[in-house]
């Protein structure tokens, strides 16, 4: 299930990084984007899946052609963005104050209309798999499950960013309040994550009172409390699944499909609850966060380090900050996250055998085996993120201990997570100590108070001392001060950024007065262009000098 985000987190990535790098023609691409959209879903699609029908029905895996149409749907709406920014067209004062939530609003517009547009399509062509009682509106929001699960956390993140953290006191890397902002905000989501549940599933009490109450006295003798147990509506989709979701024991519940409820008697449930609740009662949840939350620091540290060892390279390229994020989480999920839920599948698998009786569940996923479509055989086996059948089974059958070192390692594997994430902070926090006094030097010098400024930049090491950030805030301290010959030095130095360093040590933390240098007004211009000095007054610092030179120069 985890891996099936994947296209829904490209789509959020790629809307606030590409949103308007291509566009050229916005207005006739929007156009034109529409009108392709249109023809491809009622004349291509149709013409497409029709000629993979055979005499029994489709000869096109259902789950295939779906995942293929999400995925062309997440691609087709990037290029939108793109080529014509339409968050931008529609309204520009949005794009304003919410750069990255507003486009983003957007494109989850376009990805539900798609779904809906396509939707008597995909249940015409497989109407012989799918239930002959489910209508195109149950089948279209069948399709919305995961969108409801992942997007409104991701926009509530996004307007959060812009409104509050809002930009960075200077280009090259995130305010450092997102990292803080961070573990808050992992938290409040697994703690309020059964009303996204209860939202994306339209999940309702189990009006089945005696399983409810064995499944309930199950959860206390586990040691793992639940509030209630919740039926999935799966939409007339043959989905047999189970889940459980909550930190609180005041607000957790486990979810069930009907199908599940009418594919097995009470004790197989019974068996299949009890993994569902290994989960809580091993602390997978916790497991996954403070894993979430090492990401997060990795991130951290990773570009910190960027910053301040390669920073032309970070400045230069402005969307190198977020491809990092990607990145790594790329790279970590692919790795090792599917590692860890693979690992904790089979601990709960373990567990539920203690629980209640190996036998009965290694039974119940014999029969879930022949309802759930395997992995293609082309997929690695390290991409997935439950272990195959077998390897459970197996597991199920094996164990013959108790709960308890099944508790105590995953308490281990918490206590190693967590000291990573504590190691990934103190590696973070020399160069974390030197951005705040950055982003301190800079807020006092867009207030005017420039001597607070260039003295939070006297604290400063040795060796970010001639950072080109530095570099900038001097530009802009002199600019404050009508040092305006100063400022052109610093603009020189802050232009030529293909050089391995700076140049000459900066000496202007020894010297209180500017060299009296006087410049040709071309070449103060060409400098100044160059710079602009990130509009520190609020309007552009180009005009403001250019009359102070013009004047001293007698061309005004």
């Amino acid at each position: 299930m985890i891996s099936a985000f994947l296209p829904l987190i490209l789509l959020a990535y790629a809307t606030v990084e590409a949103e308007g790098t291509l566009a050229l023609l916005p207005c006739t691409f929007a156009v034109l984007w529409v009108w392709v959209t249109l023809l491809a879903v009622w004349v291509w699609l149709p013409d497409w899946l029709e000629e993979r029908q055979g005499p029994d029905g489709p000869t096109v895996s259902f789950l295939t052609v779906q995942a293929v149409f999400q995925w062309g749907v997440v691609l087709w709406i990037i290029a939108l963005q793109a080529l014509s920014a339409p968050g931008r067209l529609l309204f520009p004062a949005l794009a304003r104050l919410l750069p990255q939530a507003w486009p983003m609003l957007v494109s989850t517009g376009l990805y539900v209309w798609l779904h809906w547009l396509s939707r008597g399509v995909f249940q015409r062509a497989f109407r012989l798999l799918l239930h002959p009682d489910q209508s195109p509106g149950e089948f279209f929001r069948a399709r919305l499950t995961l969108p409801i699960l992942f997007f409104p956390p991701m926009l509530l993140w996004m307007v959060v960013e812009d409104l509050w953290l809002g930009r960075a006191s200077f280009s090259g890397i995130s305010d450092l309040q997102t990292f803080v902002l961070a573990p808050l905000f992992f938290v409040g989501l697994y703690l309020l994550s059964p009303h996204l549940f209860n939202l994306a599933w339209r999940a309702t009490p189990m009006a089945d009172a005696d399983l409810q109450a064995k499944i309930i006295a199950l959860a206390e003798r586990v040691e793992t409390p639940i509030s209630g147990v919740r039926v999935w509506d799966t939409f007339k989709e043959p989905i047999p699944n189970a889940a459980v979701a909550g930190l609180s024991a005041r607000f957790r519940f486990v979810y069930i499909t009907q199908y599940l409820l009418d594919l097995f008697p009470p004790r197989e449930i019974l068996a299949i609850i009890a993994h569902e609740l290994g989960h809580l009662r091993l602390g997978h949840v916790w497991t996954y966060l403070f894993f979430s939350l090492d990401l997060v620091f990795l991130s951290l540290w990773l570009k910190l380090e960027l910053f301040f060892r390669h920073p032309w390279l970070i400045l230069r390229y402005e969307s190198l900050e977020s491809t990092v994020d990607l990145v790594v989480f790329l790279a970590v999920f692919l790795f090792l996250f599917t590692r860890l839920t693979r690992r904790s599948e089979l601990e709960a698998d373990r567990f539920a055998a203690a629980a209640t009786d190996g036998a009965v569940f290694a039974g119940t996923l014999r029969v879930l085996q022949e309802f759930i479509t395997p992995p293609s055989t082309w997929t690695p086996r390290w991409l997935l993120t439950h272990p195959e059948f077998e390897e459970r089974i197996e597991a199920a059958l094996s164990y013959h201990d108790t709960v308890t070192p099944l508790v105590e390692r995953a308490r281990w594997m918490r206590g190693w997570l967590l000291a990573v994430g504590v190691a990934l902070l103190a590696l973070s926090w020399p160069s974390a100590r030197q951005v705040m006094i950055l982003a301190r030097a800079a807020s006092a010098i867009k207030a005017g108070e420039v001597a607070s400024g260039l003295a939070a930049l006297r604290s400063l090491r040795a060796d970010v001392q001639e950072h080109p950030i530095v570099v900038e805030l001097l530009g802009a301290a002199a600019a404050r001060q009508g040092r305006w010959p100063l400022v052109g030095y610093f603009a020189a130095l802050r232009a030529f950024e293909n050089l391995g360093r700076l140049g000459p040590p900066l000496e202007v933390f020894e010297h209180a007065a500017a060299p009296e240098v006087a410049l040709h007004f071309q070449i103060v211009q060409f400098l100044l262009q160059a710079l602009d000095l990130r509009r520190v007054h609020g309007v552009s610092l180009f005009d403001e000098i250019l009359d102070h030179v013009q004047i001293a120069l007698g061309q005004r």
